[in-house]
């Protein structure tokens, strides 16, 4: 039996693999509520979501910090979340190397945060993580 997400929400949607992302499934996956969920940092943009998805019943955007644990469990309470698809990031290399700290907040405690709230939350059948980063 294939697995059949029915609402799936999206970190890091409005980026540019999260939003081509978003714009490919939105027709693949026709009977899914999807619920992008992004802070719109450096090189996010909602208009990185086609129009036709940012006004389809079925898409909805929540602006919003991963690390926001409150925030994020009331998207997946609301919106009977049942499937995560993980993009957030901030992966701009010369931010990375040059705010450390803040990169540290942004890729590292921002998905511990996040994950707790998965855990918390407790309805969560799929996980996808998505990565683009070097590991050296």
């Amino acid at each position: 039996m294939t697995y059949q997400p029915q609402n799936v929400l999206i970190t890091g949607g409005c980026g540019f693999i999260g939003s081509n992302f978003v714009n490919h499934i939105h027709d693949a996956w026709p009977n899914c509520i999807f619920v992008n969920v992004d802070k719109l940092i450096l090189n996010s943009d909602t208009h990185n979501v086609n129009e036709k998805v940012r006004n389809s019943s079925r898409y909805k955007l929540v602006l919003a910090d991963i690390k926001n644990r409150k925030a994020i469990l009331k998207a997946f309470e609301e919106n009977k979340i049942d499937t995560v698809i993980h993009f957030a990031a901030d992966c701009t290399s010369t931010r990375c190397y040059n705010e450390t700290i803040e990169a540290i907040e942004n890729n590292v405690i921002a998905f511990i945060e996040f994950l707790e709230a998965v855990r918390e939350y407790g309805k969560i059948k799929r996980f996808v993580h998505i990565s683009t980063d070097e590991v050296s």
